[in-house]
């Protein structure tokens, strides 16, 4: 799927103060010439001017301050944002959209922000585990939302009651293979989650899994600069300690390359060719999976 990204040409503030500079432009043509076939707007009366005023002032405090994120970025870099046809179009179809000063899709990548994640919490004694293994065992193999086969139903069975009548010598060994077999059994129930966002929950359920609803992070500002040193760009974003950065590149705006992730909330790229334009991407991957990408940056490289 192709994006087509469209860029902010003017501020809500902006059309506003447009509008009323058109209306004062109308008006004074009235008083100089007459009224035309259609009555032009009256201007705002004296007492929603005051209104008006506030408004105004408001916007015009939220657009700086809006801007004063970004001050630590290059003049030449550009954020850009989806059209809104296309917003609608993949809302209903339930993918996941983060905005800060501009929006990215999370088209045809290799991973996607998961909302719903599955977790099997293994409580009691030896034989409360092997009795919730196999509860859940019953559960998945009637399972409408994901199809396991007989023979993965019948073995991770076995497992169970391996593990039940096991002896202190082999008690360890039986309950790796248990365990390790359920996290397998998991991540078909986890799948089908990251697939189907509207039946998520249910399907997960199904698997006798508990259902995890993640709260998705707060957009976080980031920036991206060109070094003095010509071909390199500094990128640098928000984070927190343990976090994960994931960093992507492109080269038209369309196709993006990951590069290397890194614990700091800061890398660089180097060997660009200059006077050529490129885009950047940036998530933080906790230990609740990805979170979703921030603005798309385009660059021109000096």
């Amino acid at each position: 799927m192709k994006l087509n990204f469209v860029k902010q040409k003017e501020s809500y503030k902006e059309k506003i103060s447009r509008g009323y500079a058109e209306t004062a432009q109308e008006n004074q043509h009235i008083r100089e010439f007459g009224p035309d076939e259609e009555e032009a707007e009256r201007s705002p009366s004296r007492f929603l001017s005051p209104l008006f005023w506030v408004i105004n002032f408001i916007l015009a405090g939220y657009e700086r301050f809006k801007n004063n994120l970004y001050d630590a970025m290059d003049e030449t870099v550009e954020i850009y944002n989806i059209s809104s046809y296309d917003l609608e179009r993949l809302n209903f179809r339930g993918v996941d959209v983060t905005q800060f000063n501009g929006q990215i899709i999370l088209f045809s990548m290799p991973t996607m922000q998961r909302k719903y994640i599955a977790v099997f919490k293994w409580k009691g004694s030896k034989a409360d585990k092997t009795k919730q293994a196999k509860d859940a065992l019953a559960l998945a193999a009637v399972s409408t939302y994901v199809s396991v086969p007989g023979a993965t139903i019948t073995a991770l069975g076995l497992l169970a009651t391996a593990y039940g009548n096991s002896e202190a010598g082999g008690e360890q060994a039986a309950w790796t293979a248990l365990n390790n077999g359920m996290e397998g059994l998991k991540f078909l129930f986890q799948s089908y989650a990251n697939e189907n966002f509207a039946t998520a929950q249910l399907g997960i359920e199904s698997g006798g899994f508990s259902c995890k609803k993640v709260t998705p992070r707060k957009q976080q500002p980031w920036a991206v600069k060109n070094n003095p040193v010509g071909g390199i760009l500094d990128l640098t974003a928000a984070g927190a300690k343990g976090e994960i950065h994931d960093w992507w590149i492109s080269y038209n705006g369309i196709t993006f390359v990951r590069l290397d992730p890194t614990k700091q909330a800061h890398t660089q790229v180097t060997g660009l060719a200059a006077n050529i334009e490129v885009y950047f991407m940036h998530q933080i991957i906790t230990s609740n999976g990805p979170q979703g990408f921030d603005a798309v940056l385009k660059i021109t490289v000096n």
